[in-house]
């Protein structure tokens, strides 16, 4: 699957924006917003496709640690403690792990379009927005992630393709 990457200001989801304004709600200026503050009530529709994965730079890894309903029906199981790696075409796996170093670092968020294929051939586009987060109970920054668009909860997903397009979005702002 051959797709141009291509740094965009395309139309985001209104689901999308939604889940970036709780987290920018809960923001203190260039900091990481604590995730016990996040309001999740105000996007408790969303909640069965909210992932947050840890960033583990001495396995190489980045951990599954919540998955919402939607991700569990989709795949048949369980995702926690799944590498996310393991879901994205190896020729990006290196770039996916590094923005997630970027995300925690700057602090930043990561808006983009994807190309994925399914167990059953099929291909789609989802849209992923991530920011970071510290957890408290954990003394570590994690990467939140909103996922949607995804076309079947009946297809397993297989891969995960370059973005089509992306943004990083500036928690500055």
């Amino acid at each position: 699957m051959k797709n141009e990457m291509l740094q965009t200001k395309a139309s985001r989801t209104s689901d999308s924006q939604r889940f970036e304004g709780v987290l920018r709600r809960a923001s203190m200026r260039e900091l990481l917003p604590c995730l016990s503050d996040l309001d999740f009530q105000q996007i408790s529709d969303l909640m069965p496709w909210v992932a947050m994965i840890r960033p583990n730079a001495v396995d190489h890894s980045l951990r599954i640690t919540m998955a919402g309903c939607g991700f569990t029906e989709m795949q048949g199981h369980s995702l926690i403690d799944h590498d996310f790696l393991d879901f994205v075409d190896p020729a990006i796996k290196g770039d996916a792990f590094d923005s997630s170093f970027v995300m925690l670092g700057r602090p930043c968020g990561l808006w983009q379009r994807s190309a994925v294929k399914y167990f059953d051939d099929s291909e789609s586009t989802v849209e992923l927005t991530g920011f970071p987060v510290f957890d408290s109970v954990r003394g570590c920054g994690l990467l939140i992630y909103l996922i949607r668009n995804i076309v079947s909860s009946s297809a397993k997903l297989m891969t995960v393709y370059t973005a089509r397009e992306w943004n990083w979005l500036d928690m500055r702002n």
